[in-house]
Parts: structure tokens; sequence; C-alpha cells
């Protein structure tokens, strides 16, 4: 038997599996039934005796963010500035779970903004990706900030991830990076430590980076015997 499917215009689009998807997404082995040695060949698109069929949604979803800095004070000193981005998701009917970084092959989806200026302390990025899981849960998703660098001095995203991967986190190094830890970072300009925070807004489309406007102060009492 083979399965056959036609679509109207807006129509949900389906994949065709075959074998049974499980909650990893991945077929379970052992699901696809063929009448020879070996895993599926490719090509047969045939259904055998016993086997089963997984028709799973395949529409992709766009997923926006704008980065921007909130610094007039220091406008001047982000050229050398990059931005690391970490994409996450969740299925959308279920928000009281937690968002979990979006994989491939093994390794968690970043990507690099690095084009600020003194003129443009904004920048935009779009990706595509899997509007449903390997269940058909409709995901949802949104871009966290996980690191800042400093001492980037590359043009082209290569050079720019070429440098990025020779950072150091010991302060002092000529190409710098510095975690994102509680939404807070630091950064050093015009010879100051200068402490930002990064809030994602509701939609999880901008990311703004202020400069902090709290101060934390140490205090310690001591009491003189008389």
């Amino acid at each position: 038997v083979r399965e056959h499917m036609e679509y109207g215009n807006g129509d949900n689009r389906y994949e065709t599996v075959y074998g049974v998807v499980g909650k990893d997404d991945q077929v379970v082995e052992g699901s696809d039934q063929v009448p020879y040695e070996g895993a599926r060949a490719s090509g047969d698109e045939l259904i055998y005796n016993g086997g089963v069929v997984t028709n799973r949604l395949t529409d992709s979803v766009s997923v926006p963010v704008t980065k921007t800095w909130e610094a007039a004070a220091y406008q001047s000193e982000f050229t050398d500035v990059a931005v690391e981005l970490t994409l996450q998701s969740r299925v959308k009917a279920e928000p009281e779970n937690e968002w979990e970084n979006v994989t491939e092959d093994g390794a968690d989806v970043t990507h690099y903004l690095h084009r600020f200026s003194e003129v443009s302390l904004s920048e935009s990025y779009t990706a595509n990706w899997p509007q449903y899981d390997g269940q058909g849960r409709e995901l949802e998703y949104r871009w966290v900030e996980t690191a800042v660098y400093q001492g980037i001095d590359g043009t082209t995203d290569e050079e720019v991830k070429e440098q990025i991967a020779r950072a150091s986190t010991e302060e002092g190094d000529e190409i710098r990076k510095i975690p994102v830890t509680n939404n807070s970072f630091t950064l050093t300009q015009d010879g100051t430590s200068v402490a930002y925070v990064s809030e994602v807004s509701d939609d999880g489309k901008t990311i703004t980076n202020r400069i902090q406007d709290t101060i934390t102060y140490d205090v310690e009492k001591e009491w003189e015997k008389g």
C-alpha cells in the first residue's frame, strides 16, 4: 500500500514518517516494518503488512528578534561588541513549562549580532523553525541573550564567529566573553565598569539592554565597647 495526500489552499501540511514517533521526536527503533534486511531503502514509499505510518505536521514559523542598547552615555563604545543569542522553545499549550534550549546536531542553536555603531545601537534577525514538534504539538519560540563579547573587530559573520571561538572569560584578555547571569552583565566602557540588565519583551521579539539604575552598597556596622 502507498499513501498519497492532496492539499487545498490553507490546509496544514504533513510529512509521512514510516514507523512510530517517540517522545524524543525520533522514530522508535523496529517500528517500521520492511520485508528485507536493514533500514528502509531510499525511495521506498510502500506500507507493508504490520507497518505503521505517522503523518506529522511540518509547517514552519518565523522567529524574529531585535536587540537594542539603551546607553546614550556610552553610545560610541559598542563598535567592538557582539552579543550571543540562544534559541529556546516550549509547547505553546503548556506555558507553565520551562523554556528549553533548541538544539541542532547536539549543540544549542545560537546566533551572533555584532553590527552596532555610534549611529545604530539596534540590530534585527529572523529565522524559520518548525511550528510543531514530533508529537504534533504547536511550539512557541524566543531568543534570549546568553553572552556578550568585547574586543570584536571582525566585519563579516564568519570573521566574528572565528574571533568568538578564541574568546576568553579572563578579565583583561584581548577578546573577552562575558556570560549573562541572572539577566545582567558588566562591560568595560570608556575605562569604567558599566552594569547592564537584559530584558526580554512579553512577546519575546525584543531584547533591550539598559544601564542598571540601582547600586548595591555593602555596609559593615561595628559597636565599640564603652
